[in-house]
């Protein structure tokens, strides 16, 4: 990694997952449980000044004081957090029964600003997709972002950057586009790395339930509910601002 003084962990192999380590504790005995960091930037040529150690992952493992963790996949969580609160608490109402059958409990994690239903998370403790990955790219790749701006580990000497790491484009970077260098450009060349990692999840998502429309509705030619739809989605949108498109 151009000179940083990193050793690839043991439980990171060329064949095997993607894993994260938690320490169970620190060294002076009190409990840890945060991810650690598997590499330093400490020794690269754009990073002078900085002594930040990389992880003892091999006294950790031997000492029986980490845990392992494959990261989740993105795959179907746009459905996850379309899916309205009404229905996951319906639906665990409706399985009660069931569930107390085969001592099967569990409650919701609920936001602590709105009271809504978190979704997102090894703890299901973020609220929305995007959260959720900014986070991970803050937590699990180390770059500080919109969302996480602050380093995790702001160690005398180590922080090279006064804002994030990763930020929406004020200038279009892409060299194929006939905007390059201006600051006009499509939603993935313009959006922070973050939001065109998630965007593509958070664009192909469906409601788990559709509820049943009234024959008054049905009955209504389909170019008059389309125009009403369009009229509410206007509204709910500055004057003058288009919808974005999904980044392809």
């Amino acid at each position: 990694m151009e000179g940083a003084t990193n050793a690839v962990p043991t439980f990171i192999t060329a064949g095997g997952p993607v894993r994260e380590a938690r320490f169970v504790r620190n060294p002076n005995g009190s409990l840890d449980g945060g991810v650690h960091g598997l590499y330093t930037i400490a020794g690269r040529p754009d990073a002078a000044g900085c002594n930040l150690a990389q992880p003892d992952f091999a006294t950790a493992i031997a000492d029986n004081h980490v845990i392992f963790r494959i990261p989740t996949p993105l795959f179907g969580l746009g459905l996850v957090e379309a899916t309205p609160d009404r229905t996951l608490q319906a639906n665990l109402a409706a399985t009660q029964s069931a569930r107390a059958a085969l001592r099967i409990g569990g409650v919701f994690n609920t936001s602590g600003n709105d009271g809504t239903i978190t979704r997102f998370g090894w703890k299901a403790q973020n609220k929305s997709l995007l959260m959720f990955v900014g986070e991970a790219y803050h937590v699990e790749q180390g770059v500080s972002n919109e969302l996480f701006p602050n380093e995790r580990s702001a160690v005398l000497g180590c922080v090279c950057n006064g804002s994030a790491e990763d930020a929406t484009n004020l200038v279009n970077g892409n060299l194929s586009s006939p905007n390059f260098g201006t600051t006009i450009g499509i939603a993935y060349e313009m959006s922070s790395d973050i939001v065109n990692f998630a965007g593509p999840f958070a664009c192909r998502r469906r409601p788990l339930q559709r509820r049943r429309q009234s024959p008054s509705r049905m009955e209504q030619p389909s170019s008059t509910r389309l125009a009403a739809r369009s009229a509410i989605r206007q509204r709910s949108r500055p004057e003058g601002q288009s919808r974005p498109a999904c980044p392809r």
